[in-house]
């Protein structure tokens, strides 16, 4: 289920949206603005990673946020399912 806060403005609020992130169990996303606002906010986060992201400088944590941890996608390009199953792992340890 999807949840909305009409309240937030998404777009344009980032202290609200800071707010909501604050309050979450943990976060899993892409490599956005999103995962840089988890880590600021201390939220425990998988970020799932395609291998663009240099800003992990090659890590398996980012560097500057300690609390997001990178789940990167296999050798072969397409292939998803390595990221996923090594956040779902995580997530019922």
């Amino acid at each position: 289920r999807v949840h909305r806060w009409p309240a937030v403005d998404l777009r344009n609020d980032l202290e609200g949206v800071l707010a909501l992130i604050g309050c979450l169990d943990g976060v899993v996303t892409a490599a956005t603005a999103v995962s840089s606002l988890a880590g600021v906010a201390g939220c425990p986060t998988w970020q799932l990673d395609g291998g663009s992201d240099w800003t992990a400088l090659g890590e398996s944590r980012s560097p500057w946020f300690p609390n997001v941890r990178l789940a990167r996608r296999g050798p072969d390009r397409e292939d998803w399912a390595s990221a996923v199953n090594h956040v779902r792992e995580a997530l019922t340890g």
